[in-house]
């Protein structure tokens, strides 16, 4: 008798298979955290048809801790993957789906996620191993000038869901109903970013025109009464937004070189901390080299460092996902890397 056994990982379909075993017993490595396996043995005495088993399956354990959430470009598609601080990696989304801008709510312990259904982008939620998919915004998608630059947010509690769609924003609870607009910008610009604070008093917003430039960053209540703002007036590009849990600070990135094209190429993107009690923007003196971009930058949850996406701007190099330190000075932060060839993190 000679046996073959065949492996299917539940999450992303990868099979392997053990041919010419003579032992009844079969050791294998290399399985994933929090995933569920298929198995099937076939058995075959040289002589008759080959016979098929049964299809049997096991879950492994759970993944341990994991901390981060981040993208990765598998078969031209964005992937979802969860890792944990020793880089223990994976995956949660399959490889036939664009997934991203994966966001983690504590409180009830789900992953939003934007998704493409159809010819539309939609939120979707799910269980931290990637189980108990389901569909959030349905009639009015999440939408903008650009879908790799666009951002969501929860509510503390995850209760509700904040979104954009183009000049709108809107507010929706993560059942999928209870559908509010909350704000429709003054001058027509979309809503690319919105951020809700933790206390859930303030949302900020970044907003720019069809090409994603005449930027805007400011903040309102939960009326749409606009409170102060953060940026304005400027040229070239900007994204990632993130405010303190006291709503003291603004993080954001900005392209100082003020560059302008039709591929929405940023040259000089630096990281900058906006300060409420005195209004004023601060670089973060972090060491970046030249040549090079941060984008979507995030306080950690202990607010003593922020966490970034690193790349070339010369808008064809692999992303790389780092952190940095925020000195009391402000200045000389020592960078990172936490993952190559990923975006979009989430820290929590």
């Amino acid at each position: 008798m000679t046996y073959t056994v065949t492996v299917k990982n539940g999450t992303t379909d990868e099979t392997k298979t053990y041919a010419n075993l003579k032992e009844t017993k079969l050791n294998i490595s290399g399985l994933s955290f929090s995933t569920k396996y298929y198995w099937q043995v076939t058995v075959d005495d040289g002589i008759n048809k080959p016979i098929n088993s049964v299809t049997n399956s096991f879950t492994t354990l759970a993944f341990p801790n994991p901390r981060y959430l981040y993208v990765k470009k598998v078969k031209n598609n964005n992937v979802i993957y969860t890792a944990d601080e020793a880089g223990n990696e994976l995956q949660l989304s399959s490889a036939e789906v664009n997934s991203y801008r994966p966001r983690k709510n504590l409180s009830i312990n789900r992953i939003a996620y934007i998704s493409s259904d159809g010819s539309l982008n939609q939120i979707f939620t799910m269980n931290p191993d990637g189980t108990d998919v389901k569909k959030i915004t349905n009639f009015i998608p999440i939408a903008g000038f650009n879908m790799e630059y666009v951002n969501y947010c929860w509510s503390t509690n995850g209760r509700q869901i904040i979104y954009p769609n183009f000049d709108r924003l809107y507010r929706i609870d993560s059942d999928g109903s209870g559908l509010v607009q909350l704000f429709k910008t003054p001058n027509g610009k979309f809503i690319s970013e919105c951020e809700w604070s933790q206390d859930g008093a303030q949302i900020v917003l970044k907003v720019n025109d069809m090409s994603g430039y005449g930027v805007e960053i400011y903040v309102i209540n939960t009326a749409g009464d606009v409170l102060y703002q953060v940026l304005s007036g400027v040229t070239g590009g900007a994204s990632g937004i993130s405010i303190s849990v006291d709503n003291s600070k603004i993080a954001y990135t900005r392209d100082i070189s003020g560059f302008e094209n039709s591929t929405y190429r940023r040259l000089d993107s630096r990281i900058f901390i906006y300060t409420v009690v005195d209004n004023t923007s601060t670089e973060l003196a972090s060491q970046k080299p030249n040549g090079f971009n941060d984008f979507d930058v995030k306080f950690s949850p202990n607010e003593a460092e922020l966490i970034y996406v690193n790349t070339s701007n010369d808008g064809l190099s692999a992303n790389t996902i780092q952190k940095v330190t925020i000195s009391s000075s402000n200045s000389n932060g020592s960078r990172t890397t936490l993952f190559q060839n990923a975006s979009m993190p989430d820290w929590r």
